[in-house]
């Protein structure tokens, strides 16, 4: 893999609902800090080798009542829950919002992407087995070359996570660590 200015770090989901210390969704705040420690790792490197930086979290608007009864009303637009962790560092103002599984379903975000030239997508984040799997996927139907970082991502349980990147590999998407990254 190539660490070319033509790479995009898409970082989904790492949001106070997920990885607060009341853990509602029950990720654990120690668990979630491994992974944002690795994640930030990723942000300052893809800073120095140029990649474009994108945070995507889950918004729910308040208008919306079936969809935050789904989110246990914890995603909802401007709400503490919905903030990025204060762990996460943000770097850039690439901030995107969705409502719905895949970054790509906000559609400011594509265009960024095919503004900026990107070939390459780099996936971290919450959850590996949700928002982080659909991402990746909807960036392989878009024709990117796409990463996911196992170890900068999660679930809620290691055999979860160990199950995405399974079906993720097996649909032809490279699937990497941090460290494999940043070290080269």
């Amino acid at each position: 893999m190539e660490n070319t200015s033509k790479t995009a770090l898409i970082v989904v989901d790492v949001q106070r609902a997920v990885t607060n210390k009341e853990d509602k969704f029950k990720f654990g705040y120690n668990r979630c800090g491994d992974c944002i420690m690795n994640i930030n790792r990723l942000i300052a490197y893809g800073q120095k080798v140029g990649w474009d930086i994108i945070y995507v979290g889950h918004s729910t608007p308040w208008y919306h009542p079936i969809h935050a009864a789904v989110t246990g009303f914890s995603f909802m637009k401007g709400s503490e829950d919905a903030r990025f962790d204060e762990r996460l560092q943000v770097l850039s103002n690439n901030i995107f919002h969705k409502m719905y599984g895949s970054a790509f379903s906000n559609g400011k975000l594509k265009k960024l992407l095919k503004t900026n030239g990107i070939e390459r997508v780099m996936v971290c984040g919450l959850a590996a087995d949700g928002s982080v799997s659909s991402t990746a996927k909807s960036a392989l139907a878009k024709g990117y070359k796409v990463t996911v970082v196992s170890d900068s991502c999660m679930a809620k349980t290691d055999e979860r996570a160990k199950a995405a990147y399974e079906k993720l590999a097996a649909a032809e998407i490279e699937i990497e660590t941090t460290s494999n990254i940043v070290l080269r």
